[in-house]
């Protein structure tokens, strides 16, 4: 079936990349730490919070396929909507693990949209549909694996880090000074 306007999604970008960036962001930002932006801030509450904020969450997809809503346009396409909750920049990066039904749409702010061409009958469209969104789930099935093994190592890096720069800020330990 032919597609008009729909983009392949999850392969635009590495999330293997995207989350050795976001631990190199986690871990500037400790050493952007000082002893006045600390005062008062207990380091596994500080560390706690970073973790919140570098943390990789895979988007969740919130309708099961047949409530999704879809709409006939005038200019001869039906449009279908799934909404989702969450970092919808995940769906542009490629998970470790992947297949090669590729699934395709265009993210706008929460939800995916996929257009289809009118001219194909209804039953032929819901098929296509159902198979995308399928691939849609499988795919994110797999960003998720990735975050969940990713998440736990962020978590400790972070403490460890966060730990070391409190010494260094408090003056307990000579071996951290240069952080």
């Amino acid at each position: 079936m032919e597609n008009i306007n729909n983009q392949r999604l999850f392969l635009n970008g590495s999330l293997d990349v995207y989350c050795d960036d976001k631990r190199d962001k986690a871990n500037k930002e400790i050493s952007r730490l000082t002893s006045d932006s600390i005062k008062g801030i207990d380091e596994h509450e500080m560390a706690d919070k970073l973790y919140c904020d570098y943390k990789v969450e895979a988007p969740i997809i919130t309708l099961e396929s047949s409530n999704c809503h879809h709409e006939k346009h005038s200019d001869n396409i039906v449009v279908y909507h799934i909404p989702f909750t969450g970092n919808g920049e995940l769906f542009s990066l490629k998970p470790l693990k992947w297949t090669t039904a590729e699934p395709y749409g265009n993210v706008m702010s929460n939800e995916i949209i996929i257009e289809y061409p009118l001219r194909d009958d209804a039953e032929c469209i819901n098929k296509e549909f159902e198979n995308n969104y399928k691939s849609i789930i499988k795919w994110l099935g797999f960003i998720s694996t990735d975050c969940t093994k990713f998440n736990p190592s962020l978590k400790e890096d972070i403490e460890v880090y966060v730990r070391a720069k409190y010494k260094k800020l408090n003056g307990n330990d000579e071996n951290f000074r240069n952080l």
